[in-house]
Protein backbone atom coordinates (compact mmCIF):
# COMPACT_ATOMS: atom_id res chain seq x y z
CA UNK A 1 0.00 0.00 0.00
CA UNK A 2 1.47 3.32 -1.05
CA UNK A 3 1.67 6.32 1.23
CA UNK A 4 0.23 8.57 -1.43
CA UNK A 5 -3.40 7.60 -1.77
CA UNK A 6 -5.18 7.81 -5.12
CA UNK A 7 -8.11 9.34 -3.25
CA UNK A 8 -6.47 12.77 -3.49
CA UNK A 9 -7.17 14.57 -6.76
CA UNK A 10 -3.80 14.87 -8.48
CA UNK A 11 -4.92 15.75 -11.98
CA UNK A 12 -4.55 19.44 -12.63
CA UNK A 13 -7.79 19.95 -14.52
CA UNK A 14 -9.86 18.16 -11.89
CA UNK A 15 -8.35 20.13 -9.03
CA UNK A 16 -8.65 23.35 -11.01
CA UNK A 17 -12.38 22.83 -11.47
CA UNK A 18 -12.77 21.75 -7.87
CA UNK A 19 -10.87 24.81 -6.72
CA UNK A 20 -13.17 27.06 -8.74
CA UNK A 21 -16.23 25.51 -7.17
CA UNK A 22 -14.85 25.69 -3.65
CA UNK A 23 -13.43 29.16 -4.05
CA UNK A 24 -16.52 30.70 -5.56
CA UNK A 25 -18.77 29.13 -2.99
CA UNK A 26 -16.59 29.90 0.01
CA UNK A 27 -15.75 33.44 -1.11
CA UNK A 28 -19.32 34.48 -1.91
CA UNK A 29 -20.64 33.08 1.35
CA UNK A 30 -17.95 34.90 3.32
CA UNK A 31 -18.67 38.23 1.73
CA UNK A 32 -22.41 37.75 1.91
CA UNK A 33 -22.15 37.35 5.69
CA UNK A 34 -20.01 40.46 5.94
CA UNK A 35 -22.38 42.43 3.74
CA UNK A 36 -25.32 41.81 6.09
CA UNK A 37 -23.57 43.87 8.74
CA UNK A 38 -22.27 46.66 6.55
CA UNK A 39 -23.65 49.70 4.82
CA UNK A 40 -24.41 49.99 1.16
CA UNK A 41 -20.91 51.34 0.40
CA UNK A 42 -19.38 48.43 2.29
CA UNK A 43 -21.54 46.04 0.26
CA UNK A 44 -20.20 47.55 -2.93
CA UNK A 45 -16.62 47.28 -1.67
CA UNK A 46 -17.25 43.66 -0.63
CA UNK A 47 -18.57 42.79 -4.07
CA UNK A 48 -15.53 44.40 -5.69
CA UNK A 49 -13.21 42.42 -3.41
CA UNK A 50 -15.03 39.17 -4.20
CA UNK A 51 -14.79 39.84 -7.92
CA UNK A 52 -11.08 40.61 -7.59
CA UNK A 53 -10.42 37.39 -5.67
CA UNK A 54 -12.37 35.35 -8.19
CA UNK A 55 -10.38 36.89 -11.03
CA UNK A 56 -7.13 36.13 -9.22
CA UNK A 57 -8.26 32.54 -8.74
CA UNK A 58 -9.15 32.18 -12.39
CA UNK A 59 -5.71 33.55 -13.31
CA UNK A 60 -4.00 31.07 -10.95
CA UNK A 61 -6.02 28.12 -12.25
CA UNK A 62 -5.28 29.14 -15.83
CA UNK A 63 -1.54 29.18 -15.15
CA UNK A 64 -1.78 25.80 -13.47
CA UNK A 65 -3.63 24.31 -16.42
CA UNK A 66 -0.84 25.58 -18.70
CA UNK A 67 1.73 23.84 -16.45
CA UNK A 68 3.16 27.21 -15.42
CA UNK A 69 3.93 25.99 -11.92
CA UNK A 70 5.87 29.00 -10.70
CA UNK A 71 3.27 31.36 -12.12
CA UNK A 72 0.44 29.41 -10.47
CA UNK A 73 2.22 29.48 -7.10
CA UNK A 74 2.68 33.25 -7.31
CA UNK A 75 -0.94 33.72 -8.37
CA UNK A 76 -2.36 31.60 -5.53
CA UNK A 77 -0.16 33.40 -3.02
CA UNK A 78 -1.52 36.70 -4.38
CA UNK A 79 -5.02 35.38 -3.62
CA UNK A 80 -3.94 34.73 -0.04
CA UNK A 81 -2.52 38.24 0.26
CA UNK A 82 -5.95 39.57 -0.67
CA UNK A 83 -7.92 36.92 1.25
CA UNK A 84 -5.67 35.30 3.91
CA UNK A 85 -8.34 32.70 4.77
CA UNK A 86 -9.00 31.47 1.27
CA UNK A 87 -8.88 27.73 1.94
CA UNK A 88 -9.25 26.79 -1.74
CA UNK A 89 -6.03 28.65 -2.60
CA UNK A 90 -4.30 26.92 0.33
CA UNK A 91 -5.50 23.55 -0.95
CA UNK A 92 -4.31 24.34 -4.47
CA UNK A 93 -0.87 25.38 -3.19
CA UNK A 94 -0.64 22.22 -1.08
CA UNK A 95 -1.42 20.16 -4.18
CA UNK A 96 1.23 21.91 -6.31
CA UNK A 97 3.90 21.51 -3.66
CA UNK A 98 2.84 17.89 -3.14
CA UNK A 99 3.44 17.13 -6.83
CA UNK A 100 6.79 18.92 -6.59
CA UNK A 101 7.65 16.65 -3.61
CA UNK A 102 8.15 19.63 -1.32
CA UNK A 103 6.90 18.00 1.87
CA UNK A 104 7.45 21.05 4.10
CA UNK A 105 5.39 23.48 1.98
CA UNK A 106 2.74 20.83 1.30
CA UNK A 107 2.22 20.32 5.01
CA UNK A 108 2.15 24.06 5.67
CA UNK A 109 -0.70 24.82 3.28
CA UNK A 110 -2.58 21.55 3.80
CA UNK A 111 -2.71 22.23 7.54
CA UNK A 112 -3.96 25.78 6.97
CA UNK A 113 -6.74 24.54 4.68
CA UNK A 114 -7.88 21.94 7.23
CA UNK A 115 -7.82 24.51 10.01
CA UNK A 116 -10.34 26.61 8.08
CA UNK A 117 -12.53 23.71 6.90
CA UNK A 118 -11.99 20.51 8.86
CA UNK A 119 -15.04 18.81 7.29
CA UNK A 120 -13.77 18.94 3.72
CA UNK A 121 -12.57 15.42 2.97
CA UNK A 122 -10.26 16.54 0.15
CA UNK A 123 -8.52 18.96 2.49
CA UNK A 124 -8.24 16.35 5.21
CA UNK A 125 -6.98 13.68 2.80
CA UNK A 126 -4.34 16.05 1.48
CA UNK A 127 -3.32 16.89 5.04
CA UNK A 128 -3.04 13.19 5.90
CA UNK A 129 -0.84 12.62 2.86
CA UNK A 130 1.32 15.59 3.75
CA UNK A 131 1.84 14.23 7.25
CA UNK A 132 2.78 10.82 5.86
CA UNK A 133 5.22 12.38 3.40
CA UNK A 134 6.85 14.13 6.36
CA UNK A 135 7.13 10.82 8.26
CA UNK A 136 4.60 12.00 10.84
CA UNK A 137 2.80 8.68 10.75
CA UNK A 138 1.05 8.93 14.11
CA UNK A 139 -0.51 12.29 13.17
CA UNK A 140 -1.36 10.92 9.70
CA UNK A 141 -3.14 7.97 11.33
CA UNK A 142 -5.25 10.41 13.35
CA UNK A 143 -6.15 12.35 10.20
CA UNK A 144 -7.24 9.13 8.50
CA UNK A 145 -9.26 8.21 11.58
CA UNK A 146 -11.20 11.44 11.14
CA UNK A 147 -11.68 10.69 7.44
CA UNK A 148 -13.06 7.24 8.28
CA UNK A 149 -15.40 8.77 10.87
CA UNK A 150 -16.69 11.24 8.28
CA UNK A 151 -16.79 8.70 5.43
CA UNK A 152 -17.54 5.31 7.02
CA UNK A 153 -18.25 3.62 3.68
CA UNK A 154 -15.02 4.72 2.01
CA UNK A 155 -12.84 1.73 2.92
CA UNK A 156 -9.78 3.05 1.12
CA UNK A 157 -9.39 5.58 3.92
CA UNK A 158 -9.62 2.73 6.43
CA UNK A 159 -6.82 0.87 4.70
CA UNK A 160 -4.71 4.04 4.76
CA UNK A 161 -5.51 4.48 8.44
CA UNK A 162 -4.34 0.92 9.15
CA UNK A 163 -1.19 1.47 7.12
CA UNK A 164 -0.30 4.62 9.02
CA UNK A 165 -0.75 2.72 12.26
CA UNK A 166 1.66 0.08 10.98
CA UNK A 167 4.16 2.80 10.04
CA UNK A 168 3.87 4.26 13.52
CA UNK A 169 4.47 0.79 15.04
CA UNK A 170 0.90 0.52 16.30
CA UNK A 171 0.44 -3.01 14.94
CA UNK A 172 -2.44 -3.94 17.23
CA UNK A 173 -4.17 -0.69 16.28
CA UNK A 174 -3.85 -1.63 12.61
CA UNK A 175 -5.37 -5.04 13.28
CA UNK A 176 -8.27 -3.33 15.07
CA UNK A 177 -8.92 -1.22 11.97
CA UNK A 178 -8.96 -4.30 9.74
CA UNK A 179 -11.33 -6.00 12.17
CA UNK A 180 -13.62 -2.97 11.98
CA UNK A 181 -13.68 -3.08 8.18
CA UNK A 182 -14.17 -6.84 8.17
CA UNK A 183 -17.36 -6.45 10.21
CA UNK A 184 -18.76 -4.32 7.41
CA UNK A 185 -17.52 -6.07 4.28
CA UNK A 186 -16.84 -9.60 5.47
CA UNK A 187 -13.70 -11.73 5.14
CA UNK A 188 -11.38 -10.80 2.28
CA UNK A 189 -8.11 -12.39 1.20
CA UNK A 190 -6.21 -9.10 1.17
CA UNK A 191 -7.14 -8.12 4.70
CA UNK A 192 -6.81 -11.61 6.12
CA UNK A 193 -3.31 -12.10 4.74
CA UNK A 194 -2.33 -8.65 6.02
CA UNK A 195 -3.64 -9.47 9.48
CA UNK A 196 -1.83 -12.80 9.40
CA UNK A 197 1.44 -11.00 8.68
CA UNK A 198 0.80 -8.51 11.47
CA UNK A 199 0.11 -11.27 13.98
CA UNK A 200 3.38 -12.93 12.89
CA UNK A 201 5.14 -9.63 13.53
CA UNK A 202 3.71 -9.69 17.05
CA UNK A 203 4.81 -13.30 17.47
CA UNK A 204 1.21 -14.48 17.83
CA UNK A 205 1.45 -17.54 15.58
CA UNK A 206 -1.81 -19.06 16.82
CA UNK A 207 -3.77 -15.96 15.81
CA UNK A 208 -1.98 -15.81 12.47
CA UNK A 209 -3.01 -19.41 11.80
CA UNK A 210 -6.57 -18.62 12.93
CA UNK A 211 -6.78 -15.83 10.35
CA UNK A 212 -5.83 -18.18 7.50
CA UNK A 213 -8.19 -20.83 8.82
CA UNK A 214 -10.92 -18.21 8.74
CA UNK A 215 -10.06 -17.56 5.10
CA UNK A 216 -10.37 -21.29 4.31
CA UNK A 217 -13.72 -21.43 6.09
CA UNK A 218 -14.98 -18.43 4.11
CA UNK A 219 -14.58 -20.33 0.83
CA UNK A 220 -13.88 -24.07 1.29
CA UNK A 221 -13.75 -24.63 -2.48
CA UNK A 222 -10.78 -22.31 -3.04
CA UNK A 223 -7.59 -24.45 -3.04
CA UNK A 224 -5.27 -21.44 -2.77
CA UNK A 225 -6.51 -20.74 0.75
CA UNK A 226 -5.57 -24.25 1.87
CA UNK A 227 -2.17 -23.73 0.33
CA UNK A 228 -1.63 -20.49 2.27
CA UNK A 229 -2.57 -22.23 5.51
CA UNK A 230 -0.36 -25.24 4.74
CA UNK A 231 2.60 -22.98 3.98
CA UNK A 232 2.00 -21.23 7.29
CA UNK A 233 2.17 -24.54 9.14
CA UNK A 234 5.28 -25.61 7.21
CA UNK A 235 7.05 -22.32 7.89
CA UNK A 236 6.56 -22.94 11.61
CA UNK A 237 7.68 -26.59 11.56
CA UNK A 238 4.15 -27.92 11.99
CA UNK A 239 4.47 -30.36 9.11
CA UNK A 240 1.81 -32.83 10.25
CA UNK A 241 -0.75 -30.02 10.43
CA UNK A 242 0.37 -28.87 7.01
CA UNK A 243 -0.17 -32.38 5.67
CA UNK A 244 -3.72 -32.47 7.05
CA UNK A 245 -4.54 -29.19 5.28
CA UNK A 246 -2.98 -30.36 2.03
CA UNK A 247 -4.93 -33.59 2.08
CA UNK A 248 -8.14 -31.60 2.50
CA UNK A 249 -7.10 -29.36 -0.36
CA UNK A 250 -6.55 -32.36 -2.64
CA UNK A 251 -10.09 -33.59 -1.94
CA UNK A 252 -11.34 -30.20 -3.13
CA UNK A 253 -8.94 -29.99 -6.09
CA UNK A 254 -7.24 -33.35 -6.71
CA UNK A 255 -5.43 -32.20 -9.87
CA UNK A 256 -4.22 -28.92 -8.43
CA UNK A 257 -0.55 -28.69 -9.44
CA UNK A 258 0.30 -26.26 -6.66
CA UNK A 259 -1.14 -28.69 -4.15
CA UNK A 260 0.97 -31.47 -5.59
CA UNK A 261 4.06 -29.27 -5.33
CA UNK A 262 3.22 -28.48 -1.72
CA UNK A 263 2.78 -32.18 -0.97
CA UNK A 264 6.06 -32.86 -2.71
CA UNK A 265 7.81 -30.41 -0.42
CA UNK A 266 6.24 -32.14 2.59
CA UNK A 267 7.52 -35.54 1.46
CA UNK A 268 10.91 -34.01 0.68
CA UNK A 269 11.22 -32.76 4.25
CA UNK A 270 10.24 -36.22 5.46
CA UNK A 271 12.97 -37.75 3.29
CA UNK A 272 10.48 -39.75 1.23
CA UNK A 273 12.03 -39.32 -2.23
CA UNK A 274 9.69 -41.79 -3.91
CA UNK A 275 6.51 -39.90 -3.03
CA UNK A 276 8.32 -36.60 -3.54
CA UNK A 277 8.98 -37.38 -7.19
CA UNK A 278 5.50 -38.85 -7.64
CA UNK A 279 3.96 -35.54 -6.56
CA UNK A 280 6.38 -33.56 -8.73
CA UNK A 281 5.41 -35.66 -11.74
CA UNK A 282 1.70 -35.08 -11.10
CA UNK A 283 2.35 -31.35 -10.92
CA UNK A 284 4.52 -31.32 -14.04
CA UNK A 285 2.04 -33.31 -16.12
CA UNK A 286 -0.52 -30.55 -15.59
CA UNK A 287 -0.10 -27.99 -18.41
CA UNK A 288 -1.72 -25.27 -16.28
CA UNK A 289 1.39 -25.13 -14.10
CA UNK A 290 3.55 -22.49 -15.82
CA UNK A 291 6.66 -23.83 -17.44
CA UNK A 292 8.74 -21.12 -15.72
CA UNK A 293 7.94 -22.68 -12.32
CA UNK A 294 8.93 -26.10 -13.61
CA UNK A 295 12.13 -24.63 -15.00
CA UNK A 296 13.03 -23.06 -11.64
CA UNK A 297 12.80 -26.42 -9.93
CA UNK A 298 14.66 -28.35 -12.64
CA UNK A 299 17.44 -25.77 -13.03
CA UNK A 300 18.67 -26.49 -9.52
CA UNK A 301 19.15 -30.15 -10.34
CA UNK A 302 20.96 -29.30 -13.58
CA UNK A 303 23.27 -26.89 -11.74
CA UNK A 304 24.09 -29.67 -9.28
CA UNK A 305 24.65 -32.07 -12.23
CA UNK A 306 22.14 -34.50 -10.77
CA UNK A 307 22.13 -37.58 -13.01
CA UNK A 308 19.16 -39.24 -11.30
CA UNK A 309 16.81 -40.92 -13.80
CA UNK A 310 13.89 -39.05 -12.21
CA UNK A 311 15.31 -35.74 -13.42
CA UNK A 312 15.60 -36.98 -16.98
CA UNK A 313 11.99 -38.18 -16.71
CA UNK A 314 10.81 -34.80 -15.42
CA UNK A 315 12.52 -33.01 -18.28
CA UNK A 316 10.85 -35.36 -20.75
CA UNK A 317 7.49 -34.62 -19.09
CA UNK A 318 8.11 -30.89 -19.53
CA UNK A 319 8.92 -31.38 -23.23
CA UNK A 320 5.84 -33.58 -23.74
CA UNK A 321 3.56 -31.19 -21.85
CA UNK A 322 4.90 -28.00 -23.44
CA UNK A 323 6.01 -29.07 -26.92
CA UNK A 324 5.58 -25.57 -28.35
CA UNK A 325 7.62 -23.80 -25.68
CA UNK A 326 11.25 -23.08 -26.54
CA UNK A 327 12.11 -23.25 -22.84
CA UNK A 328 11.32 -26.99 -22.87
CA UNK A 329 14.16 -27.63 -25.30
CA UNK A 330 16.49 -25.21 -23.54
CA UNK A 331 16.07 -27.22 -20.33
CA UNK A 332 16.59 -30.45 -22.22
CA UNK A 333 19.67 -29.04 -23.93
CA UNK A 334 21.16 -27.80 -20.66
CA UNK A 335 20.58 -31.21 -19.05
CA UNK A 336 22.10 -33.16 -21.93
CA UNK A 337 25.16 -30.91 -21.99
CA UNK A 338 25.85 -30.28 -18.31
CA UNK A 339 24.73 -33.58 -16.78
CA UNK A 340 25.06 -36.24 -19.46
CA UNK A 341 27.84 -34.69 -21.52
CA UNK A 342 25.95 -35.36 -24.76
CA UNK A 343 27.06 -32.29 -26.67
CA UNK A 344 25.65 -33.08 -30.09
CA UNK A 345 22.26 -34.10 -28.67
CA UNK A 346 22.29 -30.92 -26.58
CA UNK A 347 23.00 -28.85 -29.69
CA UNK A 348 20.02 -30.46 -31.43
CA UNK A 349 17.74 -29.41 -28.57
CA UNK A 350 18.94 -25.83 -28.68
CA UNK A 351 18.32 -25.79 -32.43
CA UNK A 352 14.71 -26.84 -31.79
CA UNK A 353 14.37 -24.03 -29.24
CA UNK A 354 15.67 -21.53 -31.80
CA UNK A 355 13.22 -22.81 -34.42
CA UNK A 356 10.30 -22.23 -32.03
CA UNK A 357 11.45 -18.80 -30.89
CA UNK A 358 14.11 -17.21 -33.04
CA UNK A 359 14.11 -14.01 -30.98
CA UNK A 360 15.82 -15.54 -27.95
CA UNK A 361 19.41 -14.43 -28.44
CA UNK A 362 20.70 -16.44 -25.47
CA UNK A 363 19.61 -19.65 -27.25
CA UNK A 364 21.57 -18.74 -30.36
CA UNK A 365 24.62 -17.94 -28.23
CA UNK A 366 24.45 -21.38 -26.62
CA UNK A 367 24.35 -22.93 -30.09
CA UNK A 368 27.59 -21.15 -31.00
CA UNK A 369 29.25 -22.06 -27.70
CA UNK A 370 28.53 -25.75 -28.19
CA UNK A 371 29.75 -25.64 -31.78
CA UNK A 372 33.05 -24.21 -30.50
CA UNK A 373 33.19 -27.00 -27.93
CA UNK A 374 32.62 -29.55 -30.70
CA UNK A 375 35.17 -27.81 -32.94
CA UNK A 376 32.40 -27.72 -35.56
CA UNK A 377 33.74 -24.62 -37.27
CA UNK A 378 31.89 -25.11 -40.55
CA UNK A 379 28.52 -24.89 -38.82
CA UNK A 380 29.82 -22.16 -36.53
CA UNK A 381 30.75 -20.11 -39.59
CA UNK A 382 27.28 -20.51 -41.08
CA UNK A 383 25.35 -19.99 -37.85
CA UNK A 384 27.39 -17.02 -36.64
CA UNK A 385 26.75 -15.29 -39.97
CA UNK A 386 22.99 -15.88 -39.62
CA UNK A 387 22.96 -14.77 -35.98
CA UNK A 388 24.95 -11.61 -36.69
CA UNK A 389 22.28 -10.67 -39.25
CA UNK A 390 19.46 -11.39 -36.79
CA UNK A 391 21.20 -9.48 -33.96
CA UNK A 392 23.44 -6.90 -35.67
CA UNK A 393 24.14 -5.05 -32.42
CA UNK A 394 25.54 -8.07 -30.59
CA UNK A 395 29.35 -8.37 -30.77
CA UNK A 396 29.64 -12.05 -29.82
CA UNK A 397 28.31 -13.49 -33.14
CA UNK A 398 30.91 -11.43 -35.00
CA UNK A 399 33.61 -12.75 -32.67
CA UNK A 400 32.55 -16.34 -33.25
CA UNK A 401 32.43 -15.68 -36.99
CA UNK A 402 36.01 -14.44 -36.73
CA UNK A 403 36.97 -17.53 -34.73
CA UNK A 404 35.39 -19.88 -37.29
CA UNK A 405 37.15 -18.13 -40.16
CA UNK A 406 40.44 -18.25 -38.24
CA UNK A 407 40.16 -21.99 -37.65
CA UNK A 408 39.22 -22.56 -41.30
CA UNK A 409 42.28 -20.55 -42.43
CA UNK A 410 40.15 -17.73 -43.84
CA UNK A 411 42.14 -15.09 -42.05
CA UNK A 412 41.18 -12.00 -44.03
CA UNK A 413 37.50 -12.76 -43.39
CA UNK A 414 38.36 -13.42 -39.74
CA UNK A 415 39.96 -9.98 -39.36
CA UNK A 416 36.96 -8.32 -40.98
CA UNK A 417 34.53 -9.89 -38.49
CA UNK A 418 36.79 -9.28 -35.53
CA UNK A 419 37.03 -5.58 -36.36
CA UNK A 420 33.23 -5.37 -36.19
CA UNK A 421 33.22 -7.21 -32.88
CA UNK A 422 35.82 -4.80 -31.47
CA UNK A 423 33.78 -1.76 -32.51
CA UNK A 424 30.75 -3.06 -30.60
CA UNK A 425 32.63 -4.34 -27.55
CA UNK A 426 33.82 -0.95 -26.29
CA UNK A 427 34.18 -1.04 -22.51
CA UNK A 428 34.18 -4.85 -22.35
CA UNK A 429 37.81 -5.23 -21.35
CA UNK A 430 38.13 -9.02 -21.10
CA UNK A 431 36.19 -9.58 -24.29
CA UNK A 432 38.35 -7.08 -26.18
CA UNK A 433 41.46 -8.94 -25.03
CA UNK A 434 40.11 -12.10 -26.68
CA UNK A 435 39.20 -10.19 -29.86
CA UNK A 436 42.61 -8.52 -30.26
CA UNK A 437 44.45 -11.78 -29.49
CA UNK A 438 42.56 -13.67 -32.19
CA UNK A 439 43.05 -10.72 -34.55
CA UNK A 440 46.79 -10.88 -33.88
CA UNK A 441 46.78 -14.60 -34.71
CA UNK A 442 45.02 -14.04 -38.04
CA UNK A 443 47.17 -11.07 -39.05
CA UNK A 444 50.23 -13.19 -38.38
CA UNK A 445 48.94 -15.98 -40.65
CA UNK A 446 48.52 -13.59 -43.58
CA UNK A 447 51.98 -12.17 -42.82
CA UNK A 448 50.78 -8.71 -41.84
CA UNK A 449 53.22 -8.78 -38.97
CA UNK A 450 53.05 -5.11 -38.01
CA UNK A 451 49.27 -5.29 -37.60
CA UNK A 452 49.64 -8.58 -35.79
CA UNK A 453 52.02 -7.06 -33.26
CA UNK A 454 49.77 -4.00 -32.88
CA UNK A 455 46.81 -6.26 -32.09
CA UNK A 456 48.75 -8.14 -29.42
CA UNK A 457 49.98 -4.86 -27.94
CA UNK A 458 46.37 -3.63 -27.70
CA UNK A 459 45.45 -6.82 -25.88
CA UNK A 460 48.38 -6.48 -23.47
CA UNK A 461 47.53 -2.83 -22.83
CA UNK A 462 44.14 -4.01 -21.58
CA UNK A 463 45.54 -6.96 -19.63
CA UNK A 464 49.35 -7.14 -19.24
CA UNK A 465 49.00 -10.43 -17.34
CA UNK A 466 47.06 -12.43 -19.88
CA UNK A 467 49.03 -15.66 -20.21
CA UNK A 468 47.26 -16.47 -23.49
CA UNK A 469 48.24 -13.18 -25.13
CA UNK A 470 51.82 -13.39 -23.86
CA UNK A 471 52.15 -16.97 -25.10
CA UNK A 472 50.65 -16.41 -28.56
CA UNK A 473 52.56 -13.20 -29.16
CA UNK A 474 55.83 -14.83 -28.08
CA UNK A 475 55.25 -17.95 -30.16
CA UNK A 476 54.62 -16.10 -33.40
CA UNK A 477 57.65 -13.89 -32.82
CA UNK A 478 59.72 -17.05 -32.43
CA UNK A 479 58.38 -18.51 -35.68
CA UNK A 480 59.46 -15.30 -37.42
CA UNK A 481 62.79 -15.35 -35.54
CA UNK A 482 61.98 -11.77 -34.55
CA UNK A 483 62.47 -9.92 -31.23
CA UNK A 484 63.52 -13.15 -29.55
CA UNK A 485 64.59 -11.48 -26.30
CA UNK A 486 61.12 -9.90 -25.95
CA UNK A 487 59.52 -13.19 -26.90
CA UNK A 488 61.57 -15.01 -24.25
CA UNK A 489 60.51 -12.54 -21.56
CA UNK A 490 56.85 -12.87 -22.50
CA UNK A 491 56.97 -16.67 -22.62
CA UNK A 492 58.70 -16.83 -19.23
CA UNK A 493 56.05 -14.52 -17.77
CA UNK A 494 53.23 -16.63 -19.23
CA UNK A 495 54.67 -19.70 -17.49
CA UNK A 496 54.94 -17.82 -14.21
CA UNK A 497 51.29 -16.75 -14.44
CA UNK A 498 50.02 -20.20 -15.41
CA UNK A 499 52.62 -22.87 -14.58
CA UNK A 500 52.41 -26.47 -15.80
CA UNK A 501 50.60 -25.57 -19.03
CA UNK A 502 52.13 -27.78 -21.74
CA UNK A 503 51.39 -25.36 -24.60
CA UNK A 504 53.06 -22.46 -22.76
CA UNK A 505 56.06 -24.61 -21.85
CA UNK A 506 56.36 -25.69 -25.49
CA UNK A 507 56.36 -22.05 -26.60
CA UNK A 508 59.15 -21.17 -24.19
CA UNK A 509 61.12 -24.23 -25.28
CA UNK A 510 60.74 -23.25 -28.93
CA UNK A 511 61.94 -19.69 -28.26
CA UNK A 512 65.00 -21.09 -26.47
CA UNK A 513 65.50 -23.33 -29.49
CA UNK A 514 65.36 -20.29 -31.78
CA UNK A 515 67.97 -18.67 -29.52
CA UNK A 516 70.08 -21.84 -29.91
CA UNK A 517 69.88 -22.54 -26.19
CA UNK A 518 69.26 -26.22 -26.86
CA UNK A 519 69.95 -27.60 -23.39
CA UNK A 520 67.48 -25.18 -21.79
CA UNK A 521 65.03 -25.88 -24.61
CA UNK A 522 65.20 -29.63 -23.85
CA UNK A 523 64.45 -28.95 -20.18
CA UNK A 524 61.28 -27.01 -21.04
CA UNK A 525 60.04 -29.31 -23.80
CA UNK A 526 60.31 -32.28 -21.43
CA UNK A 527 58.27 -30.31 -18.89
CA UNK A 528 55.66 -29.79 -21.58
CA UNK A 529 55.60 -33.52 -22.37
CA UNK A 530 55.23 -34.38 -18.68
CA UNK A 531 52.23 -31.99 -18.39
CA UNK A 532 50.19 -33.52 -21.20
CA UNK A 533 52.23 -32.67 -24.27
CA UNK A 534 52.91 -36.34 -25.01
CA UNK A 535 49.65 -36.40 -26.97
CA UNK A 536 50.55 -33.42 -29.14
CA UNK A 537 52.19 -34.06 -32.50
CA UNK A 538 53.52 -30.50 -32.57
CA UNK A 539 55.23 -30.77 -29.17
CA UNK A 540 56.74 -34.18 -29.92
CA UNK A 541 58.05 -32.92 -33.27
CA UNK A 542 59.65 -29.98 -31.45
CA UNK A 543 61.21 -32.45 -29.04
CA UNK A 544 62.75 -34.32 -31.96
CA UNK A 545 64.15 -31.11 -33.44
CA UNK A 546 65.76 -30.16 -30.12
CA UNK A 547 67.27 -33.64 -29.71
CA UNK A 548 68.71 -33.43 -33.22
CA UNK A 549 70.44 -30.15 -32.38
CA UNK A 550 71.90 -31.88 -29.32
CA UNK A 551 73.38 -34.53 -31.66
CA UNK A 552 71.00 -37.27 -30.46
CA UNK A 553 69.90 -38.18 -33.99
CA UNK A 554 68.45 -41.64 -33.29
CA UNK A 555 66.30 -40.30 -30.44
CA UNK A 556 65.26 -37.38 -32.66
CA UNK A 557 64.05 -39.73 -35.43
CA UNK A 558 62.18 -41.77 -32.85
CA UNK A 559 60.31 -38.65 -31.67
CA UNK A 560 59.56 -37.56 -35.24
CA UNK A 561 58.05 -40.96 -36.00
CA UNK A 562 55.96 -40.73 -32.86
CA UNK A 563 54.84 -37.21 -33.83
CA UNK A 564 53.71 -38.44 -37.26
CA UNK A 565 51.41 -41.03 -35.67
CA UNK A 566 49.87 -38.31 -33.45
CA UNK A 567 49.26 -35.90 -36.35
CA UNK A 568 49.24 -32.10 -36.36
CA UNK A 569 52.85 -31.85 -37.50
CA UNK A 570 54.74 -29.70 -39.97
CA UNK A 571 54.81 -30.54 -43.67
CA UNK A 572 58.51 -31.44 -43.29
CA UNK A 573 57.97 -34.39 -40.94
CA UNK A 574 58.35 -37.07 -43.64
CA UNK A 575 61.59 -35.55 -44.92
CA UNK A 576 62.99 -35.42 -41.40
CA UNK A 577 62.26 -39.09 -40.85
CA UNK A 578 63.56 -40.19 -44.27
CA UNK A 579 66.74 -38.13 -44.24
CA UNK A 580 67.29 -38.35 -40.47
CA UNK A 581 68.02 -34.66 -40.31
CA UNK A 582 66.34 -31.27 -40.25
Amino acid sequence: MKIYSPKIAHKTVFIALLSVALCLGATQDTFAQKNKKGKDSEKNNGSKDAAKINQLLFDAIGKEMKNDTEGAISAYKLVLQTDPKNDAAMFALAKIYFEAQNAEQTLLYAEQAVTIDSKNKWYLAQYAEALAASDKFKEAAEAYRKLVAQNPNDYEYAFDWAYMRIKSNDVEGAIAVYDQVEKSVGVSEEMTVQKQKLYMKLGKIDKAIAELQKLVDSDPQEPRYYQLLAEMYQANNMNDKAMEVLEKMMTVSPDNPYGNLALAEYYHQKGNDGQYFDMIKKAFINPSLPINLKAQLISGYIDRKDASPQIAELIQIITDTHPKESLSYVLSGDYLYAVQGKKQESLNQFRKAAQIDGNRYEVWERIMEIEVDLADFQNLLKDSQTISELFPNEPIPFFYNGLANNRLNKHEAAVKSLKKAAMMAVGKKDFLVQIYTLMGDSYNEIQEYTKSDESYEKALALNPNSATVLNNYAYFLSLRNDKLDKASEMAAKANQIEPNQSSYQDTYAWILYAQKKYTDARLWIEKAITNGGAKSGTIIEHYGDILYQLNETDKAVEQWQKAKTLGDTSDKIDAKIKNKKL
